[in-house]
């Protein structure tokens, strides 16, 4: 593989853990302020933004974030680590970095002003790394 390529999928990675440190790192007002925006959006199309950011809405799209970037996640790891091990060796190495990485990320958001963290966002982040997997795992059968 050339070098670029790999340079590349380095990069590529370590900007991804660094958008999820960002994210994590944001305190109770920012997250507030991203919420104004969405319930802004949701408004332009239509719905009804304050009633449906009330309810249980906020929360789904919130854990869909969480399986979204550990997906991301998972597909950038798994392409750099089959740089250097085999297939199998490399899902293990890839899952278990996700979730050490969603273990330590919400240990951080413990020191973030109204933040917590969660074990069950750990699982969260562990399916969303799994379906990463499963994503690879179909687009190299076809």
């Amino acid at each position: 593989m050339k070098k670029s390529k790999i340079i590349l999928r380095v990069v590529l990675w370590l900007l991804w853990l660094g958008l999820i440190f960002f994210m994590s790192h944001q305190d109770k007002d920012e997250t507030t302020l991203k919420a104004g925006v969405l319930r802004w959006l949701l408004d332009q199309l239509g719905l009804d933004g304050r009633e449906l950011m009330q309810g249980p809405f906020t929360l789904y799209i919130r854990k869909l974030a969480h399986i979204t970037e550990y997906a991301i996640l998972m597909i950038l790891s798994l392409r750099l680590a089959i740089i250097k091990w085999p297939y199998k060796r490399a899902v293990l190495y890839s899952l278990l970095f996700c979730i050490l990485y969603a273990a330590t990320d919400e240990f951080h958001q413990t020191f973030v002003v109204g933040r917590v963290g969660s074990l069950i966002d750990v699982g969260i982040d562990t399916v969303g790394a799994l379906l990463g997997w499963l994503i690879i795992r179909r687009s190299l059968r076809s």
